[in-house]
């Protein structure tokens, strides 16, 4: 069965709702603040979906997909739309568990993938399960930055799995909330092997063909970004810069955290389908058990991204997350429940707002920086977009939308490139650039390399696209900035902080260490000439450095014969990927 194949886009035809009618007038005037909001935050593209009353009212798409080319965007442009992902992967997991009643959200994992199955400790290993990996429960942090430079071309899903039991945790099991898009990987590794087919293919049975989802995919599987992608820029002087699209595959083989792309069409269907099912108290339109999916919208984790809340009196309204659930935030937005959640891949930014007492559903997605002034867009045009449909007097102009959080919060102004000194790289050490070349590794986070370039400079290779410079400040404490594809993550408008890389040095010699944060919080040590052994366990001891937002440092030596054993609690600042 093909559920809500047909889309009604809403082109000035008044629409009743119980909110009240929205009227051509109203789209003018949310269509003109949309424009100025592009205008004034430097928005080169987005796309809108509006659904409400299990009917998609409105479609359109904003600006310029491909702006060199003029390539306008569409109702029907692809747009990548990162953690977006998380909800598909829950869905997915959510049928599955319907045909297979023995297994629930709360089966231990070792009961689906065998005794062999480990993660960090022995707790964690006996009894995590999908409730943990899908509530950010288990305690092992994002690691974005591991993530942005990719994992390398040839690791496959399952070996990147086989890689876990070496992931450092920082936080105890079942504590607090620790936002990780190496547990989804982990879930929908889990999914494939109870559906016994890739997850993309479960993906794409199960939810883009039932649904008529049919302009969606992975962007993992495209090999040409054609006049129908929308494509990734950051900001230069505040003018839009194309970056590699080939920086998207770094999500693989992390897919089910982030690789779906889709249209604004599509979502209309991906919204309706969330909405009925909200009412359902049965099976869902394409035959998932209603009670069983009800849990992946259920509160299951506490106030995640607490600093994005909105209070009164120093806002107009009350926004504020209660909860993370499976694959969903809960939240309340000026009253009103909101199930909802946020998405980020290199160069894209996505929300999805579901209210489902009022049957109303938002989606947007854009592209430009996400930087401390371009985060906000994307939230101003959901909540005026949110007013309309609940019939709400707006608390966003067109003056605070360019404005917010001010004139009630703090600004953060992005810093623009050409505020900063160009860089320059130098050599004031006391120590020649040899001794700190080669190979430094990490059983979970692979190698990374230390080269000299031209004679002249030290340079980094870490990742499918990690290169970096290094410039020395001391003997071991070196600043990066990165070089070729990832030149926007150290020189984009607010961007324009480098990486800090430190290494460990004998009295004389070379480097035995290095410490590279492949987390904004903390750093991980990997060894010079670290390998495993043909039987998989570690050669040696390994040194784990956790760096807290107060720069204490706290050192731990592991025999890496045995599962990590850390509480160390370190404290995380995360983004949404």
């Amino acid at each position: 069965m093909v559920y809500a194949r047909g889309i009604l886009v809403l082109s000035y035809v008044a629409v009743l709702c119980r909110a009240g009618p929205i009227t051509a007038p109203m789209l003018r005037e949310f269509e003109d603040y949309v424009q100025t909001v592009m205008r004034c935050r430097q928005v080169p593209g987005l796309t809108i979906t509006m659904v409400k009353d299990n009917r998609v009212i409105y479609t359109k798409g904003f600006g310029y997909a491909q702006v060199e080319d003029k390539i306008e965007a569409t109702n029907e442009t692809k747009f990548c739309i990162g953690s977006l992902t998380k909800a598909f992967t829950t869905t997915v997991l959510a049928k599955l568990l319907t045909t297979q009643p023995r297994i629930t959200w709360d089966t231990p994992l070792r009961s689906i993938l065998g005794s062999d199955f480990r993660l960090v400790n022995k707790l964690c290993s006996e009894n995590v399960n999908l409730r943990d990996l899908l509530a950010h429960k288990v305690g092992v942090p994002g690691f974005f930055n591991a993530l942005l430079v990719g994992f390398p071309e040839n690791v496959t899903r399952d070996e990147f799995i086989s890689y876990l039991e070496y992931l450092p945790a920082f936080l105890p099991f079942r504590t607090k909330f620790a936002y990780s898009n190496f547990m989804y990987t982990l879930a929908g590794h889990v999914s494939e092997k109870l559906g016994g087919r890739t997850w993309e293919e479960l993906v794409r049975d199960f939810l883009f063909r039932p649904l008529g989802m049919d302009t969606s995919g992975f962007v993992t599987e495209v090999s040409d970004f054609d006049r129908s992608f929308a494509l990734s820029y950051a900001s230069r002087d505040r003018k839009p810069v194309r970056l590699n699209e080939k920086l998207l595959y770094c999500v693989d083989p992390l897919g089910p955290a982030g690789s779906i792309y889709t249209t604004a069409n599509d979502m209309g269907r991906w919204i309706q389908f969330h909405l009925t099912a909200f009412r359902n108290t049965s099976l869902t339109p394409i035959n998932i058990d209603q009670a069983t999916l009800a849990e992946t919208y259920a509160s299951q984790m506490a106030t995640p991204f607490q600093e994005k809340n909105l209070f009164r009196p120093t806002y107009p309204i009350d926004d504020v997350s209660m909860a993370y659930a499976l694959g969903w935030m809960t939240s309340v937005y000026r009253g009103y429940k909101r199930v909802w959640h946020s998405g980020g891949i290199v160069g894209f930014s996505s929300l999805l707002w579901l209210f489902p007492d009022q049957d109303i559903g938002i989606f947007v997605s854009l592209t430009g920086s996400r930087d401390n002034e371009n985060q906000h867009p994307i939230r101003v045009i959901m909540s005026r977009a949110a007013d309309m449909l609940l019939g709400d007097t707006p608390w966003l102009d067109r003056a605070t939308a360019c404005s917010f959080p001010a004139p009630w919060g703090k600004v953060s102004t992005s810093t623009l490139v050409s505020d900063f000194d160009q860089f320059r790289t130098f050599w004031n050490n006391s120590r020649p650039m040899g001794n700190y070349v080669g190979t430094y590794g990490h059983p979970a986070f692979g190698n990374i390399s230390v080269v000299i370039e031209n004679r002249t400079q030290l340079v980094l290779q870490y990742g499918r696209f990690g290169r970096m410079v290094l410039t020395p400040v001391t003997d071991t404490a070196f600043l990066g900035r990165y070089i070729g594809p990832l030149w926007w993550a150290t020189h984009a408008d607010g961007h324009p902080m480098p990486v800090s890389v430190n290494f460990s040095l004998p009295l004389t010699g070379s480097a035995s260490n290095l410490s590279y944060p492949v987390d904004n919080a903390f750093g991980i040590t990997f060894q010079r000439d670290f390998r495993k052994r043909e039987d998989n366990n570690l050669q040696g001891s390994l040194q784990l450095t956790c760096t807290t937002s107060g720069n204490a440092r706290v050192d731990s030596s592991i025999l890496t014969r045995v599962y990590f054993s850390m509480l160390t609690l370190c404290a995380l600042s995360m983004t949404l990927v």
